[in-house]
């Protein structure tokens, strides 16, 4: 039986896993703001559950990019280093 995901598959699976990490990062931020109605989670729980999201998407990403291959990784990488130069002359000028 072969249980590789499709490309496709990835993608949904990928789309899934952030969804689910974006709903615990919004318990965290209901979690630590004072006035919101939210039945509160231990603060262990809640770490858990994030660092259990971030591996979650973090793993996908890593098995979408290895899909499309070594260009598209080296795209990737070159963007975040862009980025991050913009970011970081940007933060340079405000302080």
């Amino acid at each position: 039986m072969n249980t590789r995901l499709s490309d496709e598959g990835i993608m949904i699976q990928l789309v899934e896993e952030m969804a689910e990490l974006t709903q615990c990062l919004c318990k965290k931020l209901r979690d630590s703001t004072p006035g919101t109605f939210v039945i509160r989670c231990e603060k262990s729980e809640l770490e858990n559950h994030l660092v259990e999201e971030f591996a979650d998407v973090e793993m996908m990403m890593q098995a979408l990019k290895k899909r499309l291959g070594i260009e598209f990784c080296l795209n990737v990488e070159y963007e975040k280093e862009k980025k991050l130069l913009t970011r970081q002359a940007l933060y340079d000028e405000l302080t």
